[in-house]
């Protein structure tokens, strides 16, 4: 699922490990907005600068840090926080919105992303997948232009 500042994949892994303590709980992040994948990384919560964080497409997902709540429920609950490229969320987004008819913004797309790009290496044969797809503030020139296949506007 999508990272931000933590809450929404606090509340999913707290209630996803209470019904089956054995699923893994995977959050995604931008490549250029990895604060949480970092914090996880290392143990400990991480702040980001925002003119690091401000470099995503996925303007949804610009936060500095994990919230300092939702952190501890990160740190207990979570399996990994993975991150996907730029150009994946654009593909992703692509995707969804011609295969599945749906107009996601670029921060609701990363779990689709990282799903299509074999980001979290998990065997779909043998195990059930759920990709939390949220948010469709997505400028519509932007949205344009990624059914276009050119570059961001």
């Amino acid at each position: 699922m999508p990272v931000s500042g933590g809450g929404l994949i606090s509340g999913v892994s707290t209630a996803v490990k209470a019904l089956r303590p054995g699923a893994r709980v995977i959050g995604v992040e931008p490549e250029l907005a990895a604060d949480a994948a970092q914090s996880l990384r290392e143990r400990r919560r991480v702040t980001w600068a925002p003119e690091l964080t401000y470099r995503t497409i996925a303007d949804g997902l610009r936060t500095t840090a994990l919230g300092v709540h939702p952190w501890e429920h990160v740190r207990r609950r979570v399996d990994d926080i993975i991150t996907v490229s730029e150009e994946q969320i654009l593909s992703a987004m692509r995707h969804l919105a011609v295969a599945g008819r749906l107009v996601v913004e670029p921060a609701g797309a990363v779990a689709v992303a990282a799903w299509m790009h074999d980001v979290a290496a998990i065997d779909t044969s043998t195990s059930t997948v759920a990709a939390i797809v949220s948010g469709g503030s997505v400028d519509p020139v932007l949205m344009a232009s990624v059914l276009s296949g050119g570059p961001p506007a």
